[in-house]
């Protein structure tokens, strides 16, 4: 008779896989795992053959953080166990690189505002309660528009990948 030994942080670890994979799935409105595997493999294939790598792995790095801050703010489980928590954090991890580069302060400005938009959610659901609506994706804009908007005043971290706002010199 053979025994099985598994520890509660082994699945503790698969727990948050499959909630960080869910995160990605939710990107297109699908809580699979299945699915969110496919969308991570989608993002470092085409980030890779457009050799902007560190895109996918701004990617994985907000999902990460933002599944993770669900977890440490003890946020309802429904939500976590839905994928809930990592869809925003996962679209500030492709939109940081893509629009600040590859600096310390981008990936610091990631890691900030993928937190961010789970906190960020939780309190914009909680406004819109009484209307049954749901926040979707409003925190992932709303928290990258402020920090691109920003990242224009800060010193330290220049917007090398942002372009000059001007008006078309001529109208047609």
């Amino acid at each position: 008779m053979a025994t099985t030994f598994s520890s509660p942080t082994a699945h503790a670890g698969v727990g948050f896989l499959r909630q960080m994979l869910r995160g990605a799935g939710q990107v297109m409105f699908q809580p699979s795992a299945w699915t969110g595997l496919l969308f991570l493999i989608g993002i470092f294939w085409g980030s890779c053959a457009s050799r902007t790598g560190i895109v996918a792995w701004g990617a994985l790095m907000g999902a990460a953080v933002s599944t993770l801050t669900g977890r440490l703010l003890r946020l309802p489980a429904d939500d976590g166990a839905q994928g809930l928590w990592g869809f925003n954090g996962i679209l500030v991890g492709c939109a940081f690189p893509t629009f600040l580069g590859n600096t310390v302060w981008m990936w610091l400005a990631l890691i900030l505002c993928a937190a961010l938009t789970t906190w960020v959610r939780t309190g914009f659901n909680n406004v819109m309660a009484p209307w049954k609506v749901n926040s979707l994706t409003f925190p992932f804009v709303f928290c990258t528009w402020l920090f691109l908007l920003a990242a224009r005043a800060m010193h330290g971290m220049p917007p090398a990948h942002l372009s000059d706002p001007t008006l078309p010199t001529l109208f047609v």
